[in-house]
């Protein structure tokens, strides 16, 4: 698949996307697809805002990875009803088929300034929780330089 390479000069649209070699249906068939539902986000920067009792970007992080809640029942029953009856019924059960179809957000573990024993064992506790095709998203943001030299180099 990968030995053929491919220029594209303008963006992507429907008539420049090129078309899967012989055989890659079959392959792509054969990749077991995964789903996200563990996330371990661990910040660790020294001066940066706080939001409530997270910095800035483990909240924007949790936010980016929460997914949109599904419509609820209650608003199927709102909608005029000028479509036939079985359609309303096809409507209510592909709901519960996509509720029971992992649409849950993922288990997130928040962490700011773990030491090491607290980071593995709440990797391994990840670890352990995962389904057979679950993910694991492991979040870190730190400061680039040692923030201890720098007071060092201050103070003298």
């Amino acid at each position: 698949i990968d030995h053929t390479p491919i220029t594209l000069s303008y963006r992507l649209t429907n008539s420049l996307i090129p078309s899967l070699p012989n055989g890659a249906e079959q392959i792509l068939s054969n990749i077991q697809s995964y789903s996200l539902e563990e996330i371990l986000i661990i910040g660790n920067y020294q001066d940066q805002i706080k939001f409530s009792e997270l910095t800035l970007d483990m909240y924007r992080m949790l936010q980016a990875v929460e997914r949109q809640p599904i419509e609820s029942i209650s608003s199927l029953d709102d909608r005029t009803t000028s479509q036939s009856p079985a359609t309303h019924r096809k409507e209510i059960l592909n709901l519960y088929n996509d509720e029971c179809s992992n649409r849950s957000n993922p288990h997130k573990y928040l962490l700011y300034k773990p030491t090491f024993s607290q980071i593995y064992a709440f990797t391994a506790s990840a670890f352990k929780e995962l389904p057979t095709n679950g993910a694991l998203l492991l979040y870190i943001s730190a400061d680039g330089y040692d923030t201890h030299i720098k007071n060092k180099t201050d103070q003298s």
